[in-house]
C-alpha cells in the first residue's frame, strides 16, 4: 500500500516574527547591560540597524519558504520509503579506558582525517564547507607521519602497516566532497573499507585530485575491502584520532558493525 503524504504549509512569518523580536531584545539588552566583548564589538558595528536586519531576515525566509514549498511538495509526491543501513562504532574516547558506542550514517575514519577534524574545530569559524576541509587537510599534512594500524574485515586482516587514513564507509563522500568510497551504498548491507596506506608525498599530491572524483581506488598504495564488521587497531604508541560523520570523536581501537535496513527514508 502506497504511503499517504500530506503537505502542510506553515506560516513562517508568524513563527519567525516573535523569534526575530526576541533576538533584537536580547541583542539590545546585552549591548547596554552585558559585558560580552564580542557583543560589544557587534553592537558597535550594527548600532540601530539590528531591528532592520532582523526584519530583512524574516522577509527573506518568508520569500524562500513560499518559493520552495511547491518544489518540496512535488518531491514528496514522487518519493518512496527506502531501507537505509546504519553503522555502529565502538570507540575509545579521549579519556583513557573510556569506551563509547555511537551510531553513524555516513563515514567513520581515522588517521589524517581525525587530525583534520581537530584542526577544523581549532581553526577560523568563518571558513566553512569544502574550503575549510581543504585548508585543514593541507595543514594536517604538514609534518604528518603515517600511523601504523591493523585493519580486519569480517575477521580477516586486509591491511597492516603505516597508513594515512582508514575510512569505513556507509556513504560515499566526506571531507567537503571527497568521494573516498565511490562504490558505497546506504542500502547494500555492506560497509566499504578504503585504506590510504603508506603513500609518499608525491603519491598524495598525485592522487589528491582523484579523491574528489572517486577515481583513486585502483591506485598503488590504496586497499579496498567490503564487509559487515570492521576492526581497526593501533600498532604504535601514538593516539590515532577518529572522525565520525565529521566530528572528532575519540581514538583507536574501534569496532564497526552494520545495522542493515535500520531506517526507512524517503527517496525520489
Amino acid at each position: 500500500m502506497a504511503p499517504r503524504i500530506h503537505v502542510v504549509r506553515i506560516r513562517p512569518l508568524l513563527v519567525l516574527s516573535p523569534l526575530a523580536a526576541s533576538l533584537v531584545v536580547w541583542f539590545t539588552a546585552r549591548m547596554w547591560f552585558g559585558h560580552d566583548p564580542s557583543v560589544w564589538r557587534a553592537s558597535a558595528l550594527l548600532g540601530g540597524w539590528a531591528p532592520v536586519l532582523a526584519a530583512a531576515l524574516v522577509a527573506y525566509l518568508w520569500r524562500e519558504g513560499h518559493r520552495e514549498d511547491s518544489v518540496g511538495a512535488a518531491w514528496l509526491a514522487r518519493a518512496t520509503p527506502t531501507p537505509m543501513d546504519l553503522g555502529v562504532i565502538e570507540a575509545t574516547r579521549p579519556r583513557p579506558g573510556d569506551r563509547a558506542r555511537q551510531v553513524f550514517t555516513n563515514i567513520a575514519s581515522c588517521g589524517l582525517s581525525g587530525r583534520v577534524d581537530f584542526l577544523i574545530a581549532d581553526g577560523p569559524k568563518w571558513l566553512t564547507g569544502k574550503a575549510a576541509y581543504l585548508v585543514a587537510t593541507l595543514r594536517g599534512m604538514a609534518g604528518w607521519r603515517h600511523q601504523p594500524a591493523r585493519v580486519s574485515v569480517d575477521g580477516a586482516v586486509v591491511y597492516e602497516g603505516p597508513m594515512m587514513t582508514v575510512a569505513v564507509a556507509n556513504g560515499r563522500a566526506f571531507g567537503g566532497g571527497m568521494m573516498v568510497a565511490p562504490q558505497a551504498d546506504f542500502a547494500d548491507g555492506k560497509l566499504d573499507v578504503v585504506v590510504l596506506g603508506d603513500l609518499s608525498l608525491a603519491d598524495v599530491a598525485k592522487h589528491f585530485p582523484k579523491l574528489y572524483k572517486g577515481e583513486h581506488l585502483n591506485a598503488p598504495g590504496i586497499t579496498v575491502a567490503r564487509g559487515a564488521e570492521v576492526r581497526v587497531e593501533p600498532l604504535g604508541g601514538d593516539d590515532v584520532l577518529l572522525d565520525i560523520d565529521g566530528e572528532a570523536a575519540g581514538r583507536l581501537p574501534v569496532r564497526v558493525r552494520l545495522l542493515p535496513s535500520a531506517l526507512r527514508v524517503l527517496r525520489a
